[in-house]
């Protein structure tokens, strides 16, 4: 039997940015894609947990930082996972969250593939593989 692969959640509104980022990631580990914060969210909330979620931080409806928030109350050995990816320029606003989040990454996009996967090794070797149990069936 082969130990789980592990599994990353990536949450950009931009489904092309989600595809690519796919594309690169899946060699490295298993991927699931969503187009928004909400339904990230509601993927935790049914149960399935991630090793990894890299999410934009500027979305329509939930931002990134809004699903960070959400998941501090819900779903907190999930928030420590959080990977932000972030295209825009940083204001105050920015600078607040992520001084708040100081322990999540954050990167600028476009952000090299090799780069990525290299940080995100290194999120995964600092924390640890999640204990992941199957996800719940889908109705």
């Amino acid at each position: 039997m082969h130990p789980p692969r592990t599994r990353v959640l990536v949450v950009d509104d931009d489904a092309l940015v989600g595809r690519l980022l796919e594309r690169f990631l899946k060699r490295h580990y298993d991927v699931a894609v969503v187009t928004s914060g909400a339904a990230a969210l509601a993927r935790i909330e049914a149960g399935e947990r991630y090793d990894l979620i890299l999410c934009d931080r500027i979305m329509p409806g939930m931002t990134g930082e809004a699903l960070y928030d959400v998941l501090l109350v819900t779903a907190p050995e999930e928030v420590e996972r959080m990977v932000f990816l972030s295209g825009g320029v940083v204001d105050s606003a920015d600078a607040a969250f992520s001084r708040r989040a100081a322990a999540n990454l954050h990167l600028q996009k476009p952000v090299d593939p090799a780069l990525l996967i290299e940080q995100l090794d290194g999120v995964l070797a600092r924390l640890g593989p999640l204990a992941l149990t199957p996800d719940p069936p889908r109705s």
